[in-house]
């Protein structure tokens, strides 16, 4: 147990098999919390911070393999919290903050292989949440948070074959939610907001092949939601609001071939819908308003 203010721990292993790797602070100000491992092969690594004020917390992992790497922040003010996964192989990288304000949560994994990577922030207020992955195969990368104001969070994956990458947000007002993915093979890309107000939804993909993209909001006041794929071949898109009021739902795509763009309004109040399409090669565009 550490609760010291100013902390600088740093641990430094080379091969962590079947063990447990554990700091607990509970005052972390203006310190620096760091664990550098390369090959943690079936064990677990945790960081368990109470109070993160200006306080940086990093994991950096080479290689992990069947292992768990936790970071659990309570409040995050004005701090730092990374996770840097190289290879992340069949195993689970998690960051699960209560409060994070003013705070930055990234998790930078190059190659996602049948892995499992998860931000869960409750509350984030004026953060930025980010997962950058560079391989995403047959993994899960997600972003869910409680309470979301004017905040960012971003998914950016290059190269995502069979994959699921999910945002879930609760209460989004005024925050912008950003999914880029540069090729999505056959995965799954979902954002899954329920009160956005005056918010900023978007889903960015450049090559949609055998893929499924989704926007499903409930209640849509005053926000921005937009899909925009460059290339759409046996690809779905969809857009299904519950509740559009004075909102704008977009789906401008480059070259659709062969795939399907619909938007699915429940109720529309005052909004724009549109569906902008450049090249339409034996697509299919649907438009099914019910109020």
């Amino acid at each position: 147990m550490y609760s010291s203010c100013h902390i600088h721990i740093s641990y430094i292993p080379t091969n962590n098999n079947d063990g447990n790797i554990s700091i607990i602070p509970t005052k972390n100000t203006d310190g620096t919390i760091i664990i550098i491992l390369t090959n943690n092969t079936d064990g677990t690594i945790s960081i368990i911070a109470t109070n993160n004020t200006d306080g940086t917390i990093s994991i950096i992992a080479t290689n992990n393999t069947d292992g768990t790497i936790h970071i659990i922040a309570t409040n995050n003010t004005d701090g730092t919290i990374r996770i840097i996964a190289n290879n992340n192989t069949d195993g689970t990288i998690r960051i699960i903050a209560t409060n994070n304000t003013d705070g930055t949560i990234r998790i930078i994994a190059t190659n996602n292989t049948d892995g499992t990577i998860s931000i869960i922030p409750t509350n984030s207020t004026d953060g930025t949440i980010s997962a950058i992955s560079g391989n995403n195969t047959d993994g899960t990368i997600r972003a869910i948070g409680g309470n979301y104001s004017d905040g960012t969070i971003s998914i950016i994956s290059t190269n995502s074959t069979d994959g699921t990458i999910s945002i879930i947000a609760t209460n989004n007002t005024y925050g912008t939610i950003s999914i880029l993915a540069a090729n999505n093979t056959k995965g799954t890309i979902s954002i899954i907001a329920t009160n956005n107000t005056e918010g900023t939804i978007n889903i960015i993909a450049t090559n949609n092949t055998d893929g499924t993209i989704s926007i499903i909001p409930t209640n849509n006041s005053d926000g921005t939601i937009n899909i925009i794929p460059t290339k759409n071949t046996d690809g779905t898109v969809s857009i299904i609001p519950t509740n559009n009021t004075d909102g704008t739902v977009s789906i401008i795509p480059t070259n659709n071939t062969d795939g399907t763009l619909s938007i699915i309004p429940t109720n529309n109040t005052d909004d724009t819908i549109s569906i902008i399409s450049t090249n339409n090669t034996d697509g299919t565009i649907n438009i099914i308003p019910t109020n």
